[in-house]
């Protein structure tokens, strides 16, 4: 068992780092696009907070896809089973050293973005009025980390099912957006029809938004045991190894997600999100 740790931490032990450097990297190139195109742009905590959320949204892609996809490719999964240790405890130590890494990894990223705002931007998060007084900074603190770990244990659904974890990655990611759109039109749904009985508009400020986000959270937070289950159920009973149900059961996950993601942009678009 404590080698199986160490070889996961082995595996790992960059991510904290890398995720250090990459909301740096992410700050400073929206700083230059913004000064690109507004010469008098002066940087606030939106612009600095949304490249840590990023950051933490990425790694956790990149920790869950390649936990088990990695093994499927390179033939370590073959080496684990032979250990004379049972393949749920080998899930439950790939999963909680994972989750470990993730953990360090928020902690260095947002050192790495305080430090920045500080120094660089004169605190950014502090001079910014509409956080004074409110709880609206741990509110989005829990929302992005409950978001994290919903990436993550996407990725960690997706990932029996693929044997490179840049393929594994690529597919969580569409997955996950599948998986958000999903959830929120069914949040706005329900607020629509069952809680209010009308039509929703988005409106800035509208109570009802602030419903649909809690919502959408509710969902976030019951549906990551369900993708943790799916993950624990592939890998315990053997599906990583490639069979042709596997890939039946990922060609269509893939396929279904794929779908999901494109009417979901295009959704977006026709609505003039982005």
């Amino acid at each position: 068992m404590k080698q199986l740790f160490w070889k996961e931490w082995y595996e790992l032990r960059l991510l904290p780092l890398a995720s250090a450097v990459c909301v740096a990297l992410l700050i400073f190139t929206a700083k230059v696009f913004a000064k690109t195109y507004d010469s008098a742009h002066r940087f606030t905590f939106g612009d600095t907070i949304l490249p840590l959320v990023a950051t933490w949204m990425l790694f956790g892609l990149l920790a869950g896809a390649g936990l088990i996809a990695q093994e499927v490719g390179s033939g370590g999964l073959q080496f684990l089973s032979a250990l004379p240790v049972s393949r749920p405890r080998v899930w439950w130590v790939k999963v909680i050293t994972a989750l470990g890494m993730l953990l360090l990894s928020v902690l260095t990223s947002a050192a790495a973005w305080a430090v920045i705002d500080a120094f660089v931007f004169q605190s950014a998060f502090f001079n910014d009025p509409f956080w004074h007084g409110h709880m609206a900074l741990w509110a989005m603190t829990g929302m992005a980390l409950l978001l994290l770990l919903g990436f993550f244990a996407v990725a960690l659904a997706v990932s029996p099912f693929l044997d490179r974890p840049i393929s594994a990655v690529v597919a969580a990611l569409l997955t996950s957006i599948a998986w958000l759109g999903i959830l929120q039109n069914a949040a706005s749904e329900y607020v629509d029809y069952v809680a209010h009985g009308r039509m929703y508009t988005w409106q800035p400020n509208d109570p009802h938004t602030h419903d649909i986000g809690l919502i959408l959270m509710l969902m976030v937070a019951l549906s990551i045991p369900v993708f943790a289950a799916i993950s624990y159920w592939t890998f315990t009973r053997g599906e990583t190894l490639r069979s042709a149900r596997r890939f039946r059961v990922g060609a269509l996950t893939g396929t279904v997600s794929l779908v999901m993601a494109g009417l979901i942009f295009v959704a977006g678009w026709q609505m003039q999100l982005w």
